[in-house]
């Protein structure tokens, strides 16, 4: 009664929308406040994602290398199976291959002996047995590469990781 008396309606008014107006900001500004906090632990965040993955090098082809290096530790039981079975077909046993080659090589002496013209066949049958015999070591050499380490195993699933998380 004391306000409408004192003719104060319109100051009233215009301070009723000056508060609510103040409110309105300050809320706004309460909003930008909390939008800035989130925005700066987002920017620490992918500081830290940063250094975590600068030593790394990105470059898709030590990419693909860490990718092959990672199928070949995980599967070395696998691969020395594999490779040990195709040293037995070619050197041991009944039916390996360089015991056949040997075999078919004496027979071929024979044969260059009475025909003359069959020489360019002794000549084929050899490089066949360099080629077996190369193969041989190869295969030899390669199941004596493979070994399984536990910690090389883990740094190289990491990096792969590390990788896939940057590709993505």
């Amino acid at each position: 009664m004391l306000d409408s008396l004192s003719g104060i309606d319109g100051l009233l008014a215009e301070y009723k929308d000056i508060f609510s107006r103040r409110t309105v900001l300050k809320a706004k500004l309460a909003g930008m406040q909390n939008d800035a906090r989130t925005r700066e632990r987002e920017l620490d965040l992918l500081g830290h994602q940063i250094k975590e993955l600068s030593p790394l090098e990105l470059n898709p082809a030590r990419y693909e290398e860490y990718l092959s290096q990672q199928a070949r530790i995980n599967n070395t039981q696998e691969l020395s199976g594999c490779v040990g079975e195709m040293i037995n077909l070619l050197q041991e046993g009944d039916i390996s291959v360089t015991a056949g080659l040997m075999k078919v090589s004496a027979l071929m002496k024979k044969l260059n002996r009475i025909d003359e013209s069959t020489a360019s066949l002794s000549q084929e049958l050899g490089a066949a047995q360099e080629a077996a015999d190369s193969v041989l070591n190869k295969l030899q050499e390669y199941i004596n590469s493979l070994e399984f380490d536990p910690e090389r195993a883990a740094k190289i699933n990491e990096l792969c990781d590390s990788y896939g998380r940057c590709s993505a």
